[in-house]
């Protein structure tokens, strides 16, 4: 009978069951035809063939004669040892694949703001976020045009049926085409105290469009030397882009609206 304790730890490495069936054989008889494996652990003989060479590949079997085709187990310390720096090596690899896409000396390094530093990135975060949004949107639009291209009239409208949407631009003549409502920033409205620090949302010259999502997450898109660029916050974590978002809609005043 197979020792369960043994296939069960042989999987935990990376075995398939039959290759743990069949090297549990070879291990405790220190050699075996395929054959002999066959009649011990009852696994489909092609199987028990599939399994041999696996484990010869991997290193934990070797053919000591061809007739009959016989295995036998390899040392355990030297299978290992090759083993671990084989697997190191890719680790090491993966590390350095890695480290080379990383842009260096990212502005955020605090948990609870980061970047997405391609378009894809961007544009999936995008798309997540608006997936993901349940009861207020907020999207102050730089560019227009920008926003229509990344945020097509259908999601738009389908995001002012099930959440309160507030489309912000800089005046009535940028939200011609926008096909929901949009707001402009009413400065009568703001407290002289916020004037002269007015939020970063409202204030970037390169700012494409900054989305605010149920008063959690902020995606900002702006161009950064003539690059694309993303940064998301996490509202949750920081008081004052909280507290920003809480007074935001305070600011705005709606422009002539649009039938839904």
């Amino acid at each position: 009978m197979i020792d369960e304790q043994f296939v069960s730890e042989m999987m935990n490495i990376g075995m398939t069951e039959y290759e743990a069936k069949v090297y549990a054989v070879i291990f405790h008889l220190k050699f075996a035809t395929a054959r002999e494996v066959y009649d011990i652990c009852g696994i489909p003989r092609n199987k028990v063939y599939e399994s041999l060479r696996s484990l010869e590949k991997k290193g934990f079997a070797a053919v000591i004669s061809s007739n009959p085709l016989r295995y036998a187990k390899t040392d355990v310390s030297k299978t290992f040892r090759t083993l671990k720096q084989e697997a190191l090596a890719k680790l090491s690899g993966a590390e350095e694949f890695l480290k080379s896409q990383e842009m260096p000396e990212p502005v955020f390094e605090a948990p609870h703001a980061y970047e997405l530093q391609t378009e894809w990135a961007i544009h999936n975060h995008l798309q997540t976020l608006l997936s993901q949004c349940k009861s207020e949107l907020i999207i102050n639009s730089a560019d227009t045009e920008y926003l229509l291209h990344m945020i097509p009239e259908k999601t738009l409208k389908m995001l002012w049926r099930k959440t309160d949407l507030y489309v912000v631009v800089k005046d009535a003549a940028d939200a011609e085409g926008v096909p929901v409502p949009c707001c402009v920033v009413d400065e009568t409205r703001i407290p002289k105290s916020v004037m002269t620090e007015r939020p970063a949302l409202f204030r970037s010259p390169d700012s494409k469009f900054t989305l605010v999502s149920d008063r959690r997450t902020i995606l900002a898109i702006d161009m950064v030397n003539g690059n694309l660029q993303g940064t998301v916050f996490f509202m949750n974590r920081n008081f004052f882009l909280s507290l920003m978002a809480e007074n935001l809609i305070t600011y705005l005043k709606p422009l002539p609206q649009i039938r839904k």
